[in-house]
């Protein structure tokens, strides 16, 4: 997330829209992003970086190589 974040700086994208991340249901690490048209665009960390709410993930986390 560090890295998406720095991205958005560097390509000058200010505020907390652009900085505030938090922690989904999921457990995983995520930034929402709003155009103006409020259309969302969510970045989303790979795998969980705490134990999720609701029920374990038995599924297998996707990864980079999903991205292909």
């Amino acid at each position: 997330m560090a890295d998406a974040v720095a991205a958005l700086e560097r390509n000058l994208c200010e505020g907390a829209n652009c900085t505030k991340t938090q922690i989904g249901r999921d457990g995983k690490v995520q930034l929402n992003l709003f155009d103006p048209d409020l259309t969302r665009v969510e970045y989303m960390e790979f795998t969980p970086t705490r134990e999720p709410c609701c029920s374990p993930f038995v599924g297998k986390h996707p990864g980079p190589e999903e991205d292909k």
